[in-house]
C-alpha cells in the first residue's frame, strides 16, 4: 500500500476514537501522506494500544496519535516502540496515564533511572517488558519495590544490569526474562548481585530466560542451586554471541538436574534450606551434599539455544530420561525440550528421538 493510500485510510480511522477499544498500529517505510485535523482525540473506551514505529519518520504522526492519551480512562495495556519527548525522569509530553496500566511494553527506555521511575509510577502493572539503553541519568532516591510486578522481560546493557536489579525489589515475581547487551570483550555475568536480588525479593520464579548472558559453568551451577529458582517450571538458556566463548551448560550443570543420580527432591530443598556454607570468591555452593540432590524439581520445559551446550554424548539424554521416565519423590515430568545439540551426538540424538515417540516435546538443531 503507498504512502499516501495508507494516510487516507488512518486519518479516517482516527476520527473514530471514540470507538477504539483494541489498537495495533504498525507504521513502517516511507513516511504516511497524514493531514492531522485540530480536533481533540478522546477514547473513552480504548484498553489495549499497541504502536510500533520508526522513529524520526513518524515523529510527528506518533505525536499526533498519542493525543488520544488526554482522555482513556479504560487504558490498561501500552505496547509501543517509544513515548514521544521521554526524558530521564520519565516524564513526557504525552499523558500516559501509568498509574492504571496492568501491562507496558516500551522498546526504548532512555537509562535506568528512566526505567525505576516508570515501574514507580505503574503502582498496578503486572506485566513489564523494557529495553534499557545506556544513557545516565538520575535515580530514584531510595530502591524500588514494586509487590504487584509478576512478569519481567528486560534488554540491558551488561554495564547497566548490576545498576537496575541492585535498586529493584520484586516480591512477587514468577517470570522474569534477562538479554544482556554489549561489547564481547567485556562481557561478565554479575552472579552476586543476580543473587542478591533473588534473596532481597524472595520471589519464587516458575521461568527463568536468560540471554547472551556471559555467565561461566561455575555460575550456571550456582544458579541452578539457588533456592528461589527451585520452583522454575521452564528454564529458557540462549547464548549465540560467538564461537569463541567457553560455553558454560555442561555435563556437571546436568548432573545436578538427573534425578537418577541424587536422593530425590526433598533432598535437593532440605539442602537449599540448610545455612549453605559460600566460597567468598566465586559465590559456588560447597556444602557436601550438593552434588547428591536433584535441583529444579519443578521443571517441565527445558530450552538451551546458540553455543553455551557443551557435554560428552548421553549426558543430555541420561538426565532428560531421569526426568521423562522416573517420576518420583514429587519431581516433575518434562514435558519439552528444545536444544542446539552438537552434530556429533548420536547417542543423544536417538535416545531424545525415541521419548518424542513417547510423548516428549522435542525440537533439536543442530550445531
Amino acid at each position: 500500500m503507498n504512502a499516501v493510500a495508507a494516510g487516507n485510510i488512518l486519518n479516517i480511522f482516527i476520527k473514530h476514537t471514540m470507538r477504539w477499544m483494541n489498537i495495533d498500529l504498525q507504521l513502517a517505510g516511507p513516511r504516511l501522506a497524514m493531514y492531522p485535523e485540530a480536533v481533540k482525540l478522546v477514547a473513552p473506551v480504548l484498553q489495549q494500544f499497541r504502536l510500533r514505529t520508526s522513529y524520526r519518520v513518524y515523529e510527528k504522526d506518533e505525536r499526533y496519535i498519542f493525543g488520544v492519551f488526554q482522555d482513556v480512562p479504560r487504558l490498561i495495556n501500552l505496547q509501543v516502540s517509544r513515548v514521544p519527548e521521554l526524558d530521564l525522569l520519565a516524564n513526557s509530553t504525552v499523558e500516559v496515564p501509568w498509574h492504571q496500566l496492568d501491562a507496558l511494553s516500551l522498546d526504548y527506555v532512555p537509562s535506568i533511572g528512566t526505567s525505576l521511575h516508570i515501574l514507580s509510577k505503574c503502582e498496578s502493572v503486572r506485566e513489564c517488558t523494557l529495553k534499557v539503553d545506556t544513557l545516565f541519568g538520575p535515580l530514584l532516591d531510595e530502591p524500588l519495590v514494586h509487590p504487584y510486578l509478576h512478569s519481567l522481560s528486560i534488554n540491558i546493557s551488561n554495564e547497566h544490569f548490576t545498576g537496575f536489579f541492585s535498586r529493584i525489589t520484586l516480591p512477587a515475581l514468577k517470570n522474569l526474562s534477562i538479554h544482556v547487551r554489549g561489547p564481547l570483550e567485556q562481557y561478565r555475568w554479575p552472579q552476586s548481585c543476580f543473587e542478591e536480588f533473588l534473596r532481597r525479593s524472595s520471589c519464587k520464579l516458575t521461568r527463568l530466560e536468560l540471554r547472551d548472558s556471559g555467565m561461566r559453568a561455575d555460575q550456571f551451577i550456582s544458579t541452578l542451586q539457588q533456592p528461589y529458582l527451585q520452583t522454575l517450571h521452564q528454564l529458557v538458556v540462549d547464548d549465540r554471541r560467538d564461537w569463541t566463548w567457553d560455553p558454560f551448560v555442561t555435563d556437571a550443570g546436568l548432573y545436578l538436574m538427573n534425578c537418577s543420580l541424587c536422593m530425590n527432591a526433598s533432598a535437593a530443598l532440605a539442602v537449599l534450606d540448610d545455612d549453605v556454607a559460600e566460597s567468598e570468591s566465586d559465590g559456588v555452593t560447597t556444602h557436601p551434599l550438593a552434588d547428591q540432590a536433584c535441583f529444579l524439581p519443578s521443571l517441565q520445559a527445558l530450552i538451551v539455544r546458540g553455543n553455551c551446550l557443551q557435554t560428552a554424548d548421553g549426558t543430555i539424554a541420561d538426565m532428560v530420561e531421569s526426568r521423562f521416565y522416573f517420576r518420583e519423590h514429587g519431581v516433575a515430568q518434562l514435558r519439552r525440550v528444545e536444544l542446539d545439540l552438537p552434530s556429533s551426538h548420536l547417542a543423544d540424538l536417538q535416545r531424545l528421538k525415541a521419548m518424542q515417540a513417547e510423548g516428549l516435546t522435542v525440537d533439536l538443531g543442530f550445531i
